[in-house]
């Protein structure tokens, strides 16, 4: 039954002045996403802020893709997704609370130069991250996931039956800097 309803097309309601919701009716988020960006990109232009929820969708993939064609549009783009308990808590002993939970952002930049734009997890390393360092037989860096008895581990297979660590150790103190010049971009206008 879900495989059906995800070959359905997705619903778009225009919910407020602000606000488009759209259920993908167990399908992608990408066809949702187009389903519902015209109208978004409307309420964005006439109200000066506008949200786009995607419910009921079974795998949203990359951000970057969203938030770069809004961008794009001249628009500046947030996207942010939860996902299954994979990160311990800061300082925790490795039991899993949070998803990876990624977050983009876009920026346009004017003069034809493409738009800025990042696309992370808030996690050290994104769980794809740790899937090819297994498959390639590499390791993780300090700091990146806890094995399931709460030990660091820098063995991937181990992280991923652990935990996680979220970001701002040393293996990521890179993403702590994509969040201050989101910052820095949106409170200078």
């Amino acid at each position: 039954r879900r495989w059906r309803e995800s070959a359905n097309s997705p619903v778009v309601r225009d919910t407020a002045p602000g606000l488009v919701s759209v259920d993908a009716r167990g399908g992608f988020a990408a066809p949702a996403l187009e389903a519902g960006k015209a109208l978004l990109v409307a309420k964005a232009r006439s109200q000066g802020v506008a949200a786009l929820e995607i419910h009921r969708t079974r795998h949203f993939s990359a951000l970057w893709w969203e938030v770069e064609a809004l961008a794009s549009e001249g628009l500046v783009a947030l996207a942010f997704v939860n996902s299954a308990a994979f990160v311990a808590h800061a300082g925790g002993r490795g039991n899993r609370v949070y998803g990876t939970n990624p977050m983009a952002f876009g920026c346009p930049r004017g003069d034809g130069r493409p738009p800025l734009v990042f696309d992370q997890a808030s996690s050290a390393l994104a769980r794809g991250e740790m899937q090819l360092l297994l498959r390639e037989g590499g390791q993780l860096p300090p700091g990146a996931a806890l094995g399931p008895d709460g030990s660091p581990t820098l063995d991937p297979a181990t992280g991923l039956a652990g935990a996680q660590l979220p970001l701002g150790g040393p293996a990521a103190a890179h993403k702590g800097a994509n969040l201050a010049l989101m910052v820095e971009l949106l409170a200078a206008g």
